[in-house]
């Protein structure tokens, strides 16, 4: 019942190559933190799959690995970090997916709605996320108390909660610090995030079905698309784009995003 959840990735080589790697090297540091930031910059964050079709979204790697590498399309971190857990695996890294609590912009614990990778190197157990619609590190976050690991500008603490949970927190080039999340080390199978999964998919209730979110790192900066409006982060200049038609949508996804015969459903602005 639950086979098609485990194997793996069809064509590794084809899957670097989607977000422009052409080499495999040794399974290091260095590495890893080119695949997470060439991930985070090729593959965007998408909910459009749920937003439009309002239908489950399936955990196997094979429909994963369909989706975003046969026919270029993103996901959001049940199927970003769930795909590149297993080429992580299949590339010879000790990479394992975990569970995530997201506190950003919240002052209470809300219940586990995130999923990440966490990746045991020579150097140490490192925190891995391109799955994330918001500010997430570039590369990979060293777990150990008290430690800052610096990622194009912004640094990124790490402090332990307890015996089981970690705390993320980000502070920007401008010196403002926010707890982002709190997750813990245990591995988690494809199967333990069913339940999670379903809960961002099928209610109805959940934001994924009810707002239209599109996200993609760039090199200075980030794009996103939230309902009809773009904001474009460029170094320190931010423009905002208002959408108008489904015509209009369609033009953006394909020309910041890639992606191409997604945008099926149109709200008019309010």
């Amino acid at each position: 019942m639950y086979e098609e959840l485990y194997g793996h990735i069809p064509d590794v080589d084809r899957y670097l190559a989607r977000i422009g790697i052409y080499e495999k090297k040794q399974p290091d540091l260095a590495f890893l933190n080119e695949i997470i930031h060439a991930h985070q910059c090729r593959v965007p964050f998408e909910n459009l799959e749920v937003y439009n079709y309002e239908k489950p979204i399936s955990l196997a790697i094979a429909d994963l690995y369909d989706k975003v590498v046969v026919r270029n399309r993103g996901g959001y971190c049940f199927e970003l970090n769930g795909l590149l857990t297993q080429l992580l695996c299949d590339l010879g890294f000790k990479a394992s997916s975990c569970l995530v609590r997201l506190l950003r912009g919240r002052d209470y614990l809300g219940p586990i709605r995130h999923r990440g990778i966490i990746v045991r190197l020579p150097e140490g157990t490192f925190y891995c996320d391109v799955g994330y619609g918001g500010p997430q590190p570039r590369s990979a976050v060293l777990l150990e108390d008290g430690s800052i690991s610096e990622s194009y500008g912004e640094k990124f603490l790490i402090s332990k909660v307890d015996d089981y949970w970690w705390q993320m927190s980000r502070e920007n080039s401008a010196g403002e610090r926010e707890v982002i999340s709190r997750f813990f080390t245990m591995p988690q199978l494809n199967v333990d995030f069913l339940l999670y999964n379903a809960d961002c998919s099928d209610n109805k209730e959940a934001i994924f079905r009810n707002v239209r979110m599109v996200n993609l790192i760039t090199e200075n900066g980030s794009i996103n698309l939230k309902d009809n409006e773009l904001t474009i982060r460029d170094g320190g200049k931010t423009t905002v784009q208002n959408i108008h038609t489904l015509q209009e949508l369609e033009q953006v996804l394909s020309d910041y995003f890639d992606i191409r015969g997604a945008a099926l459903r149109w709200d008019e602005p309010a």
